[in-house]
């Protein structure tokens, strides 16, 4: 029995930790030029049902860093940028937070802040291959 309860446990806490970095990415992925991105005005699209959005849960701990450092990035950075009605490709929601980005992953959002924010070449090409599987 208490073996039991210790599985339970250790199982329990290697859960947490892992679901720590999970990521729901959205992907607007439209075969039409101009309509292949969101514009900010209208951010709901990403969550409603349509063939266009593609969505995947990512378990990718560097991923998942990469995204709340962006996030902290946007919130304590004083000369952040008021995003006009741009447009988005991508949404990465985790910890009940979105941030947004374009289809270069450079200029991202989150509420009504944004940031450019170059990603390397090696986790960008991660990023934009996840819909390719």
């Amino acid at each position: 029995m208490i073996r039991f309860a210790v599985y339970i446990i250790i199982s329990l806490l290697f859960l947490s930790c892992s679901s720590k970095y999970q990521v729901t990415m959205y992907h607007y992925k439209s075969s039409t030029g101009a309509d292949s991105q969101v514009l900010a005005s209208d951010l709901k699209v990403f969550f409603k049902n349509g063939n266009d959005i593609h969505s995947f849960l990512i378990n990718d701990k560097k991923i998942g860093k990469q995204l709340t450092k962006i996030k902290e990035k946007i919130q304590l950075v004083r000369n952040n940028i008021e995003p006009d009605d741009s447009y988005y490709e991508y949404a990465f929601v985790f910890k009940n937070d979105t941030v947004y980005t374009d289809y270069r992953l450079e200029f991202w959002r989150y509420k009504n802040l944004g940031t450019t924010y170059r990603l390397n070449s090696t986790m960008d090409a991660k990023i934009k291959n996840l819909d390719k599987n």
